[in-house]
């Protein structure tokens, strides 16, 4: 059950938070706490073949159904905790310390429960498949691609619990989307970089607060374009001005020459790459 003690709100509301936006990353970067391989193992990619059994297995189908599951309780909770009066929570007495309860709509979620559920489904994967956790991002990738692709037991679940984690076709168009938080904004495009139809997008932090990612139809995977105003020593998009202008990269978190020049172009604002769920500034 989820509650909150009077002084340590913010904290038990980050942890879950994180616990969101890393659902799939801390599968990635497990290495370190679940160092099964050998050194050579370590240092060998998987073949095609051997994604493709990794991802056909039902091992890695229960890790992606327990991780979509909880990601998307993960994106309620996060709602309904928008709507919270903390100042009309059930208070109660636990062992001399005052305890909020949070509303019926949150504590239903269960989310504490699926943290756990997830984490031992990954256990249960990477017992099974240790060369797994060795991989780069780009193979774990693959395996959720294919996955997704092949597992009529995967998309029957997804279907039940109405999880859409398809994308729309956004190649030939431009798109946007706003945000109101920054976990938000993380949370949708660590989720893009999932996608099989990923290009790389921009990411602007707005100097009201607000985020928004933005699409443009001359984006590639290794590349993209957009359209920035500048007046004087500030440069705005969508009529907003920029503090950050930011975009993704799924290889590495090392900027080009040609981000260099973009940071020259646009001086007034900082700069960050986008990399596993995170945002690394240059």
């Amino acid at each position: 059950m989820i509650k909150i003690e009077n002084k340590r709100t913010g904290f038990l509301y980050m942890g879950i938070i994180l616990a969101g936006i890393i659902i799939l990353g801390f599968f990635v970067q497990s290495c370190s706490d679940d160092s099964f391989s050998s050194e050579t193992d370590a240092d060998r990619q998987l073949s095609e073949m051997e994604l493709k059994l990794i991802a056909e297995s039902n091992e890695f189908e229960d890790y992606m159904m327990t991780a979509a599951d909880l990601l998307q309780s993960f994106r309620i909770f996060e709602k309904e905790l928008a709507k919270v009066d903390y100042a009309k929570l059930e208070t109660v007495i636990e062992n001399g310390r005052e305890v909020r309860y949070l509303p019926e709509a949150i504590r239903t979620l269960q989310v504490d429960r699926k943290v756990v559920l997830m984490n031992e489904k990954k256990e249960i994967l990477l017992n099974k498949y240790p060369q797994l956790s060795e991989q780069e991002l780009l193979s774990f990738t693959k395996c959720v691609d294919i996955c997704i692709g092949r597992s009529i037991r995967v998309n029957e679940f997804f279907l039940d619990k109405k999880i859409n984690i398809y994308r729309p076709l956004l190649k030939s168009v431009i798109a946007e989307y706003e945000f109101d938080t920054i976990n938000q904004l993380v949370g949708y495009l660590y989720g893009w970089t999932f996608s099989p139809d990923y290009v790389e997008v921009h990411a602007f932090f707005f100097t009201d607060g607000t985020y928004m990612v933005a699409l443009d139809s001359r984006n590639t995977a290794n590349g993209c374009a957009i359209t920035i105003t500048t007046a004087g020593d500030k440069h705005y998009f969508n009529g907003k001005e920029i503090s950050v202008m930011s975009h993704t990269q799924t290889a590495n978190n090392t900027p080009s020459d040609r981000d260099f020049e973009t940071k020259e172009q646009f001086p007034h604002c900082s700069h960050a790459i986008f990399y596993n769920a995170g945002f690394y500034f240059y």
